[in-house]
């Protein structure tokens, strides 16, 4: 089971789960994995970025010889991929938090469907204990 916050929309509408910890989309789509989350601004840098390193290494192979420099694109590159797993999750709520999404629970699920359905299990079992703060991030 994975550990998911849900949020609800300002408007007292629908929910929405966010995994917490590893995005494995992150990881591998990264610019692509943004733009489908619509994290535009987001998304559009690392797709500049992804780009602008895979030129930087693709020189190497019309070389045929890796110098030094390429191994440092080729490293920067690997960091994006790492640093948009790491975070990918964690600009997703930022995201909403920035729309006025609410907080409502954290749960743990199998999938933010799952979540979402617990979710609103709790609310309508205990409503006055259904909005909490996030615990605070460290």
């Amino acid at each position: 089971m994975k550990q998911f916050r849900v949020y609800q929309a300002p408007s007292g509408g629908g929910l929405y789960a966010v995994k917490q910890g590893w995005s494995w989309p992150g990881f591998f789509f990264v610019g692509l994995w943004a733009l489908v989350k619509k994290l535009w601004l987001i998304g559009l840098g690392l797709l500049f970025c992804g780009f602008w390193l895979g030129s930087m290494t693709a020189d190497a192979d019309l070389e045929s010889e890796l110098g030094s420099h390429d191994f440092l694109f080729l490293g920067l590159e690997a960091l994006v991929h790492v640093l948009c797993g790491l975070y990918g999750n964690r600009w997703r709520e930022e995201k909403l938090i920035r729309q006025g999404y609410q907080y409502q629970r954290t749960l743990f699920a199998d999938n933010p469907l799952d979540a979402v359905v617990q979710c609103i299990d709790t609310m309508e079992e205990s409503p006055r204990e259904a909005v909490h703060d996030p615990p605070a991030r460290g």
